[in-house]
């Protein structure tokens, strides 16, 4: 997709988050509706959480399309970075997480988690545009353009120092009024929600994980040429073949590694940087490890730059 079509698709999904925040905020002035945001005010729902920082995201994302239009992209690093990490730690797990967990309780017992009288309330396609349209949204920015991911130590941190955050006004809201959040915690005892709220930490990062997989997985081999970097409106250092390679120690040398790199070795006319990232700090101590390589797409013999 070129740059322009990407500053299109964000201005709209933009613009769509900002419709809906503004619909909903209308709706809240009704009498039925000012009852369900009545104790904890609207913002203790998650779902309308997510729909702001959508927005939030898609906002900065659109900056940084009209920044890097006119100031460049070397001179928009910082806006840059903080979309990526908006999108990586947070708009990306949460839209997920979202779809998913509303999804997997409405269709066991929709009474947990929407009950059937918020119908004559809210209008069905709201509900799915809160509910089911954020996940494509998401999964289309995705495929966009790459997104660099923190330290995966970074990531989770911040991933949980927002769930965290959710938990605490969930349980200080309870305390203050004496009303759950959603009927489904209602339904359970100090450790079920103690339970609940474990899985859904451990969900909720093998959500991260699958972003940062996926994200690798669509990024992994770009060519390093003017054309794609104009294509697909990324900068054009991000515009390089990124090949993971394993290397044992043990039983491994260039061949192998040589072997690796002839399904990228075509057309043999342009040069090719191979940059592996590194294994995450818990497989440190395996007999593996990565390195730089710079090859020419004319010979495919790799020089080991650092390692």
């Amino acid at each position: 997709m070129t740059r322009t079509s990407t500053c299109v698709y964000h201005l709209f999904v933009l613009s769509w988050y900002i419709f809906l925040n503004f619909y909903i905020s209308l709706e809240g002035k009704d009498p039925q509706i000012s009852l369900i945001f009545q104790k904890g005010g609207k913002w203790k729902y998650l779902t309308l959480l997510n729909l702001l920082l959508q927005a939030i995201f898609f906002g900065v994302a659109c900056l940084e399309d009209v920044l890097k239009r006119t100031k460049g992209e070397k001179d928009i690093k910082f806006v840059t970075a903080f979309r990526d990490l908006l999108f990586t730690t947070l708009a990306f797990p949460l839209s997920t997480f979202v779809f998913l967990a509303f999804w997997i309780i409405f269709l066991y017992d929709r009474e947990l988690i929407y009950p059937k009288v918020l119908d004559t309330v809210f209008p069905v396609w709201l509900n799915h545009a809160m509910h089911t349209f954020i996940l494509p949204f998401s999964l289309v920015e995705v495929i966009l353009r790459p997104h660099c991911y923190p330290l995966r130590k970074k990531g989770l941190t911040l991933l949980t120092a927002a769930g965290l955050a959710y938990v605490s006004r969930t349980l200080w809201i309870y305390s203050e009024t004496g009303t759950w959040v959603y009927p489904v915690f209602a339904k359970l005892s100090p450790v079920g929600l103690a339970a609940l709220f474990s899985l859904s930490h451990i969900f909720i990062i093998g959500i991260y994980l699958f972003g940062e997989k996926l994200n690798h997985w669509k990024w992994e081999i770009l060519r390093n040429t003017p054309s794609l970097a104009k294509k697909t409106g990324t900068p054009r250092e991000s515009c390089r073949a990124y090949l993971t390679l394993t290397i044992d120690r043990s039983s491994s040398h260039l061949r192998s590694i040589r072997s690796s790199l002839q399904p990228v070795v075509n057309p043999p006319s342009h040069k090719m940087i191979l940059q592996v990232r590194g294994f995450p700090a818990h497989m440190s101590a395996t007999p593996k490890f990565t390195f730089l390589a710079l090859t020419s797409l004319q010979n495919s013999t790799p020089q080991v730059l650092s390692a």
